[in-house]
């Protein structure tokens, strides 16, 4: 597993890797699933290689069981405009820290933060090298800023769902590829046959090249 260090940056609790390899380093903004924290997506880094300088936030807002981007009722909306625009700041503070353009940063998603992956691919005010949404969604247009669709185009994004899934349904990645298509981004949607995402090791072992993560590691790479 890669070392980790713990840093408060731009108002979150993070995880961050230490990159073995310095020259042509790239950023990937690693977002936990509601209800968990960073240490939930840990185990899967390592997949990604050792140019890249993985940040872990943690969710502001408490649950349950954890931490969450955003959560139901009338405020869920204000939560989750509140959580994008606060990771837009932080991918452009640890850009102007690392002296780095956006194309070397990708942000990754799990869950809800698979929906937030695809707020914050949506919001930077320029295309990241890659956004992956993992079991999540593209916010309904009704809910959302119209402008925001219109920086789609030309930008990369990577969906996958299992196309069992019971808590967010497949259907919902199919409609996310259609829109975002439709508004000029490049897409690409990856099927997967399992009921649930409950875990990252549900979706598969890390180190399968054929799986899963091995597809996320080749998008990120190219």
């Amino acid at each position: 597993m890669k070392p980790f260090v713990k840093a408060r940056i731009s108002g979150f609790e993070c995880l961050i890797s230490q990159p073995e390899v310095r020259f042509d380093l790239r950023v990937l903004l690693v977002l936990h699933r509601r209800g968990t924290s960073p240490e939930y997506l840990r185990e899967i880094t390592g997949v990604f290689g050792d140019r890249y300088l993985q940040v872990l936030p943690c969710a502001p807002h408490r649950h349950p069981a954890g931490f969450e981007w955003f959560g139901d009722g009338p405020s869920s909306s204000a939560q989750m405009a509140d959580s994008t625009l606060k990771l837009v700041g932080l991918l452009a503070r640890l850009q102007s820290e690392l002296s780095i353009g956006s194309q070397q940063v990708g942000v990754l998603g799990f869950s809800q933060g698979g929906v937030m992956a695809m707020e914050v691919g949506l919001a930077v005010p320029a295309a990241l090298a890659i956004t992956v949404c993992i079991g999540g969604k593209l916010t309904p247009m009704s809910e959302r800023a119209p402008q925001l669709l219109g920086r789609a185009r030309g930008r990369r994004f990577f969906l996958v769902h299992t196309v069992l899934d019971e808590v967010v349904p497949y259907e919902l990645s199919r409609e996310a590829l259609v829109v975002l298509r439709e508004h000029g981004a490049h897409v690409q949607l990856s099927a997967h046959p399992k009921r649930s995402i409950a875990s990252p090791r549900a979706i598969g072992d890390p180190r399968d090249g054929a799986g899963i993560f091995g597809e996320c590691q080749r998008i990120a790479q190219a």
